[in-house]
């Protein structure tokens, strides 16, 4: 009778993650086929960019070297982008940044089934299934923190399931809070989670693994959020709440707010993710010791009853990326639900035949999902390419060096013009916030009563860039503000909106006495 090596497992392990590792390089190799400049995706990629090249020159994270902490939402990300811009372009920093993390994310859900199941061919289907999932590429490859937050999401979750509570899973928790706010919807999930086991089972070794899990977190997290206070007047990053000001979306009547959510909402889950999703989410059902993982549904809960008080329509900005964090645990439970809805059967070829027409399902959602995430990936790099780099080098080389430029997306702008930015949303100025949020009764102002003009009155910045679509949060182009603005270029439309951008000079030197001779459109 032969022997088997112990070291066998080891290297089955050890190949599946090889063959997991070049599917994924595979996957990012087909998306960077469109993007050779290595551009990044979205505006506000632009802003952590100028965050971490200033890391070291003005030794801490500021945008503009003056302010701290202010404007930055992921310090840990910032960081890591930074280290890795000391041995190569910071572009490339940035998009390596996120692939290491979609690439280790991809090794967790493998090692998280392998635990739950102990089965090497459904932890390799999850594997590469995160592998080829075209919208975590797609967030790998943005240069925002999604992927970095999914990381320690997956890591948090594995090793509270893994360890049974052990407060092992504090230190990536941690990580977390650093990374994204909704870091503490996690931590609130697990600790509920905790409290209601001990309120269960009266199992003080519960209670003692929560309170020591508790303390280790605070140490942890005491002195960014001391830092974070005494820099910015907040213990959170203020970037989601100014946002959530700018857009007033915190005031709109409930069955107004749940109507405009639902439909954020059902449409991720309905078509987004994958194209045909009744041929393949009901295999969820299937993935018993997935589904029932409670810490998981009290974090749903929490992540979703938050940004519906707070800021509704974000869970659909940007491609949905803030609802990406749950894609990993519905792969799990696919991939999961389909191995154990075949072994359910007991006929072979009834078996066999449904475990084709799996297959097929999952085949078929997987790369549809992955070319419509490669596609957008694309259109969003000619976007980035043109119009918001082809604007910031217009402004460059048409505007003076001290040019004071006020705009609402200051990212690739900022970046690539080199000018100064007066940031009209308020996520690295928070004082514009005052022109949208009443200071007394902490009320949002109506669109219609916002007055935008008084604040660059007082700033009196040389120009002003922004859609016209998006006035109706400024009130600055008016007929009665037509005097202080004169138009001189306009950009092609913003993918996938037919927005432009528009460059006006700014006089503010008109009096009633002069005719204006400014030109709005």
């Amino acid at each position: 009778m032969e022997r088997t090596s112990p070291t066998a497992p080891l290297l089955r392990t050890a190949a599946d993650l090889s063959l997991m590792l070049m599917v994924s390089f595979l996957s990012l190799a087909y998306f960077l086929r469109s993007n050779p400049g290595h551009l990044l995706v979205f505006d506000d990629s632009y802003i952590t960019l100028r965050f971490a090249e200033n890391l070291f020159r003005y030794s801490g994270i500021t945008y503009d070297g003056s302010t701290f902490l202010v404007g930055a939402t992921s310090p840990l990300h910032i960081v890591c982008i930074a280290l890795l811009g000391l041995f190569m372009e910071m572009e490339d920093a940035s998009i390596t940044t996120g692939v290491l993390f979609f690439v280790l994310s991809s090794y967790l859900v493998y090692l998280w089934i392998l635990a739950l199941y102990n089965s090497r061919r459904t932890a390799l289907l999850g594997g590469v299934m995160m592998a080829t999932s075209g919208w975590l590429i797609f967030d790998a490859l943005n240069g925002m923190e999604t992927t970095a937050f999914i990381f320690f999401s997956l890591l948090i979750f594995y090793l509270f399931d893994r360890y049974k509570g052990k407060p092992l899973y504090t230190i990536p928790l941690f990580f977390s809070v650093l990374t994204r706010p909704e870091g503490w919807f996690i931590a609130v999930s697990l600790w509920m989670c905790q409290l209601i086991s001990y309120y269960l089972d009266r199992d003080k070794v519960i209670l003692k693994q929560l309170s020591t899990a508790l303390g280790i977190f605070f140490v942890l997290t005491g002195p960014y959020l001391i830092l974070s206070f005494l820099q910015t007047g907040s213990l959170l990053p203020g970037t989601a709440y100014a946002k959530a000001v700018f857009f007033g979306e915190t005031a709109m009547p409930f069955i107004n707010k749940a109507g405009f959510f639902k439909n954020r909402l059902l449409p991720f889950y309905g078509s987004f993710i994958y194209p045909a999703s009744l041929f393949i989410l009901p295999l969820m059902l299937f993935a018993r010791r997935v589904i029932t993982l409670s810490y998981l549904w009290f974090y749903f809960f929490i992540f979703y009853g938050a940004y519906f008080t707070v800021y509704p329509g974000a869970i659909q900005n940007y491609w949905n990326r803030y609802q990406h964090v749950f894609i990993p645990f519905i792969i799990m439970a696919i991939a999961v639900g389909a191995m154990a809805a075949g072994g359910m059967l007991k006929k072979r070829v009834v078996r066999i035949l449904v475990m084709i027409l799996i297959a097929v399902s999952i085949l078929y959602n997987q790369g549809a999902s992955f070319i419509n995430a490669e596609k957008t990936y694309a259109n969003e790099i000619i976007s980035t390419r043109n119009p918001k780099i082809e604007l910031a080098l217009w402004l460059k080389r048409n505007t003076p060096d001290n040019a004071l430029i006020a705009l609402h997306d200051i990212g690739a702008v900022g970046y690539y013009s080199e000018r100064r930015m007066l940031d009209l949303v308020g996520l690295v100025n928070p004082e514009i916030t005052g022109y949208y949020l009443d200071r007394r009764s902490k009320r949002v102002i109506p669109l219609s009563e916002r007055k935008i003009i008084g604040y660059l009155k007082e700033k009196r910045p040389d120009y002003l860039v922004m859609f016209a679509e998006w006035d109706r949060f400024f009130n600055l182009l008016r007929p009665d503000n037509d005097k202080y603005f004169q138009l001189l270029h306009t950009t092609l439309p913003l993918y996938p909106t037919t927005m432009r951008y528009k460059v006006f000079k700014c006089n503010w030197d008109w009096s009633d006495g002069v005719r204006g001779t400014g030109v709005v459109e």
